[in-house]
Formats: C-alpha cells, sequence, structure tokens
C-alpha cells in the first residue's frame, strides 16, 4: 500500500464498502488503482472485492510532495491488512518523514497498512467532498454525505464521477495561493471574475510555476530554511551591534579614566 506511482502528482484510489441496515454494519475501505494492459493499451481501474460494494474512484494528491501547496493537509489511514478488513483510523499529520517510521500504538505495521494521501481542508471549484465517520470500535466509514451525527474528518478530493476518462488527464488551475482542480473554460469566468493572469496544466506542472507567483506557506520546507537563515542573521547583526556598542564604551571609559589620572 506504501508504493505510491507518480501520475503526475495525483494519488489515484478506489472505494469500496461493506453496509448492512439491519445489522448495523457500516464498513469502508479503500485499494490503490490497479493497473493493466488491455489492446495494447495501459488501462486503470478498481479490482472487484468480494463481498464488498465498489463506491467510486477518487483522487488526492501525492503526499510526499514538497513544497506543500496551501490549502492542502496530509492524513493517514489506518486500515486492516486482513479479514474482517475495514478502515479503523484516521488522522491529519504534519510530518509524513516521522509517520512514515512511526505507528500508533494500538495499530501495528503487521496487522495494519498505513495509507497516505493529501487532500484540501476547504471546498474547491470542481472537488467532492468526503466524510470519514467515526462509528466506533475502530470503524471508520466513508460517505459522500454528513449520514450520521458522529465525528468525522471531512476532506475534499477528485472524484471520477465529476472527472471522467484517463485522470492522468486531469488539469489544474494556479490562481492566488491555491491550486485548483480546472474542468473547461468556463471555471475560468465563475471562478476568475477578475480574469488575472493563471496557468493551466498537470499538478506537477503548476507546483514550481504557482510557487514562484505566491507567497510561501509557512510548513514549505524552503520557506522554512530561509526563514531560520534570516532569523539567524538578524541574530548575529543584533550580536555584532551589541559588541560594537560595549567596545566603544569600554573605550570612552578608558579615555576617560586616563584623562582623569593624568590631569
Amino acid at each position: 500500500m506504501s508504493n505510491y506511482i507518480n501520475f503526475k502528482g495525483l494519488f489515484p484510489f478506489c472505494v469500496y464498502e461493506l453496509v448492512d441496515t439491519d445489522k448495523n454494519i457500516y464498513k469502508s475501505q479503500i485499494r490503490l488503482i490497479n493497473k493493466k494492459i488491455t489492446d495494447n493499451k495501459l488501462v486503470f481501474g478498481c479490482e472487484k472485492i468480494r463481498d464488498w460494494n465498489f463506491v467510486d474512484r477518487f483522487y488526492g494528491i501525492k503526499p510526499i510532495i514538497i513544497p506543500r501547496i496551501p490549502g492542502l493537509k496530509i492524513f493517514c489511514i489506518y486500515q486492516r491488512k486482513e479479514y474482517p478488513f475495514g478502515i479503523v483510523y484516521i488522522k491529519q499529520i504534519y510530518d509524513i518523514f516521522q509517520e512514515f517510521s512511526t505507528d500508533e500504538i494500538e495499530f501495528t505495521s503487521n496487522i495494519y497498512d498505513k495509507i497516505f494521501f493529501s487532500a484540501w481542508a476547504v471546498p474547491v471549484p470542481n472537488s467532492s467532498p468526503l466524510y470519514f465517520n467515526f462509528l466506533g470500535n475502530n470503524n471508520i466509514y466513508i460517505s459522500s454525505q454528513n449520514r450520521f451525527n458522529v465525528k468525522n474528518i471531512k476532506v475534499y478530493l477528485l472524484s471520477a464521477t465529476n472527472f471522467p476518462g484517463d485522470f492522468r488527464d486531469i488539469k489544474f488551475e494556479c490562481k492566488g495561493n491555491i491550486i485548483y482542480p480546472y474542468k473547461n473554460e468556463v471555471d475560468k469566468y465563475i471562478f476568475n471574475p477578475d480574469q488575472s493572469s493563471t496557468k493551466i496544466g498537470s499538478f506537477l506542472e503548476l507546483i514550481n510555476n504557482c510557487q514562484k507567483t505566491q507567497t510561501r506557506a509557512p510548513h514549505d520546507l524552503e520557506y522554512q530554511i530561509k526563514s531560520l537563515s534570516r532569523r539567524k542573521n538578524k541574530s548575529n547583526n543584533l550580536v555584532i551591534l551589541l559588541l560594537l556598542s560595549l567596545s566603544i564604551i569600554v573605550l570612552v571609559i578608558i579615555f576617560w579614566l586616563y584623562k582623569k589620572t593624568f590631569n
């Protein structure tokens, strides 16, 4: 599950559910997208899982992309590797590299898979909401609507229903501080009424281009390094100024004592 295929910055996965309303059973699991050769063409799809119903295919953002784009959050899902399967936990994370080597105490890596993805935390054009509902007893159920009166984590992703066809052709738009999913020319007038300069391309293509024109995010690695360097330079300059001031004061005192002694 940790084999992230680089699809122009996208992270495609399939959502399944196991529902029995009579027994009040609501379970979800996700699988990474499958690829196979059909008629000499590379085709992507979602496998069939016995007893589980396919819901839809969704596209998050590859979670280890740096610099990180404002508006995107990283999430970690814990899911059972074997029967009875199902998602047991989800949380927002801030340091993916630490999470790769750290397990929750009750969700060890020999029993549970960890799946990382990035998603928008706020609505963006052409995105679809997903609710990760905490139903208790280590059970997380995914729904497209807020159907349960329980704690949940809401994220915004791209869905195959909204973006049919080859997901590698999905385009994005750089506008201000955020990269938006882009569908057609109408979006320019609905979401960009002032017709200011925008860029259209794949997510990977826009990362560097968009970053050149926007304010760097506080959690951007390069931003942090430069900020630290600036703070260090300011600190060094302050120390030098203090030393010079002290030196001048000492020299003035020595000169005053000298004058007083020999006069």
